[in-house]
């Protein structure tokens, strides 16, 4: 009995003795990993100045340009036209063709899709062509037969793969639009609009194998089973005319006249624009390009430290400065104040609304360790953890985020011992 008795309070002592070990001597991660994040608007409103650059006089029947990114509209007209749009139509099948089937699959030419009109890659019935290939032939040939041969051989047939591209347009939210072919050949049916089409080409160059297609200037062919070998060269002249563009689509027919779909980026700012029936295409694709680039500017949105949120540290001590001891009150919920702590500068308009949000836990679990934890000479994110992210936003889209760090420490409250609070009692 007396064994079992010296053995109870020889393990009471050692685990009493274990709780005073914590220190900021020994990090621990904050346990916001343990926590379901919540996006929370804290600030908003900040607002910058109106644009003063002037408009370029643009010859087009429509036209629209786009902000890629946010899909903020920063110049057009007429752009909910519903008009014919010629080949430029082909940027949508390309898309379709590329999610709805693999760059390597070997495609027999349909007779129907051989004999198909109009500019051509002189395709022939039978003949096994790689996908990749024909998406190529598409886009830069802007070869009808192998706009119906890639239909044909997703769905069968032309019908029903322009449901398919129907489907996509609604997805994307193209409300001017129509499609009843994979090549744009004119019909009453077949419509869309520039601010559509510019829509559809921001979302379309997003995309890594259509991007790279559409930025190529020539291409050639990988014959599969004796096929013929063909070379095309790309009928976007803006690709030679400006090494912003990073690529597009030409559109010619009586019906729809001049066509043409074109992305631009500069410092990782990319435009995408439209235009309509305009026999000075080149040309003011260019002015609006440069019209849509003068109006961002590297703007400082926010200074390091400049943003602050303060989140409940549970189980925390109410003495922060002190590792333990009977001064420390439990129950108490201390506050760490969590900022950012590098400026965050971001190429925007001069006029776009600014917000913020945050990510951040409803609360953390002492201990949390700041930034005035570490020594200022040793101070590095790398050995600290974020306690939350903070996005901002121009025009409701997110332009920047940075992660937010504790700035100042909240220690584990350590109830006092039994031999603690014995021995403080005989000092008193």
């Amino acid at each position: 009995m007396k064994k079992a008795v010296v053995l109870l309070i020889f393990v009471l002592i050692f685990f009493n003795s274990c709780a005073h070990i914590a220190s900021k001597d020994t990090y621990l991660p904050c346990a916001c990993a343990y926590c379901d994040f919540e996006r929370q608007n804290v600030i908003s409103g900040i607002s910058g100045v109106s644009e003063t650059v002037a408009v370029p006089h643009i010859y087009a029947r429509s036209y629209c340009l786009m902000d890629a990114d946010s899909g903020a509209l920063l110049l057009s007209n007429n752009m909910n036209a519903r008009l014919p749009i010629a080949s430029t139509t082909k940027i949508m099948t390309a898309i379709v063709a590329i999610e709805n089937s693999s760059p390597d699959e070997i495609v027999t030419i349909d007779k129907a899709a051989a004999g198909t009109e109009g500019s051509s890659a002189y395709l022939y019935a039978g003949e096994k062509v790689l996908m990749l290939d024909l998406i190529y032939a598409l886009m830069l040939q802007s070869a009808n037969d192998a706009a119906a041969a890639i239909a044909i051989h997703i769905s069968g047939s032309i019908q029903d793969f322009a449901a398919l591209m129907n489907e996509k347009a609604a997805d994307l939210g193209m409300k001017n639009t129509h499609f009843t072919n994979p090549h744009g050949l004119h019909n009453q049916n077949h419509y869309s609009s520039a601010y559509d089409m510019s829509l559809l080409l921001s979302y379309a160059i997003k995309n890594e194998l259509f991007a790279l297609v559409a930025s190529a200037k020539s291409y050639r062919t990988h014959p599969v089973e004796k096929s013929t070998e063909r070379f095309f060269s790309n009928h976007n002249r803006l690709l030679h005319l400006s090494q912003e563009c990073i690529g597009g689509k030409t559109g010619y027919t009586k019906n729809a006249g001049r066509c043409l779909a074109s992305a631009f980026r500069r410092d990782g700012k990319t435009l995408c624009l439209m235009t309509i029936d305009d026999g000075n295409d080149w040309n003011d694709h260019l002015s609006l390009a440069a019209y849509g680039f003068s109006l961002y500017n590297d703007i400082e949105l926010l200074a390091a430290e400049g943003f602050k949120l303060d989140i409940p540290v549970v189980g925390a001590a109410t003495n922060t400065s002190a590792g333990n001891g009977s001064d420390q009150v439990a129950g108490a919920h201390n506050y760490i104040t969590a900022t950012n702590l590098i400026s965050v500068t971001a190429c925007i308009r001069s006029s776009s609304k600014i917000t913020f949000s945050a990510e951040a836990p409803h609360f953390l679990y002492a201990p949390v360790y700041g930034i005035d934890s570490f020594p200022a000479d040793a101070l590095s994110t790398a050995a600290m953890h974020p306690v939350g992210i903070l996005i901002i936003n121009a025009d409701g889209y997110p332009v920047a985020e940075v992660p937010l760090y504790a700035r100042n420490t909240a220690l584990l409250y350590i109830k006092p011992s039994f031999w603690h609070k014995l021995f403080k009692i005989k000092e008193d």
